[in-house]
């Protein structure tokens, strides 16, 4: 090997203070903070924002932690990400664990290993995860949802200031489908629910509930049909 076959690349850090734009790339770290865009694709080992920002492009980031309203234009991938404010994701949002305090949306698939979220959030397409726990501040949507194991109930108090970010409707859940292995859901309307073991919880309105092992329904449950599955 030559010299400089053995040479580790030294990557660029990228920093914006105040009301300011900057280009895309690759970078070590990303700090953001105040008001601005990123004009074109992002990779990244960190990246920070903190205020209001748009990435005009795709963004890849080992880790994310983001306090304010993020757009981003293009597809995201995040292995470790932490919201507290505003996620706008327009492609395809990726990633291994997610935890969001506010509003987020998802204009195509999410798929995430692990989220966390309270406040509520829009899932254009499908949400496929493995463990979800989901805390409703607002009303929240997906259009089907993947999971191994999902919990659904309303929040009664935070201490984040999430009122001025969500819209005024009644904290539910919907989706067209919902299928996984353990299900628990409080205030969820769907068209079919679909797991191993089922709990369907109080403000549900299930227009269909297929189940194989267990099933659980609150007495003020709304459910169309259940159906025990074979095998």
């Amino acid at each position: 090997m030559t010299g400089s076959e053995n040479k580790t690349e030294v990557l660029p850090n990228l920093t914006v203070d105040g009301v300011c734009n900057a280009g895309g790339g690759v970078y070590d770290s990303v700090n953001l903070d105040g008001v601005g865009k990123v004009t074109g694709a992002v990779k990244s080992r960190t990246f920070r924002a903190n205020g209001q920002f748009k990435v005009l492009g795709n963004l890849d980031t080992t880790e994310m932690i983001c306090e304010g309203i993020l757009t981003v234009r293009g597809d995201a991938h995040v292995a470790e990400g932490k919201i507290d404010g505003m996620l706008t994701i327009e492609g395809k949002l990726g990633g291994e664990h997610l935890e969001v305090y506010g509003v987020w949306k998802v204009k195509k698939d999410c798929e995430i290993e692990s989220i966390k979220t309270e406040g509520a959030f829009f899932i254009d397409g499908l949400l496929n995860a493995g463990q979800v726990q989901i805390h409703l501040h607002g009303l929240s949507k997906a259009g089907e949802i993947g999971v191994e194991a999902l919990r659904v109930r309303r929040l009664s108090k935070s201490k984040w200031n999430l009122l001025r970010l969500i819209p005024k409707f009644n904290p539910e859940l919907q989706a067209k489908v919902i299928e996984g292995d353990e299900l628990d859901l409080e205030y969820t309307t769907a068209e079919v629910v679909r797991g191993n073991r089922v709990t369907i919880g109080p403000g549900c309105n299930i227009g269909r509930v297929e189940y194989r092992a267990e099933l659980i329904k609150h007495p003020k449950a709304k459910v169309g049909e259940e159906m025990k599955l074979g095998g």
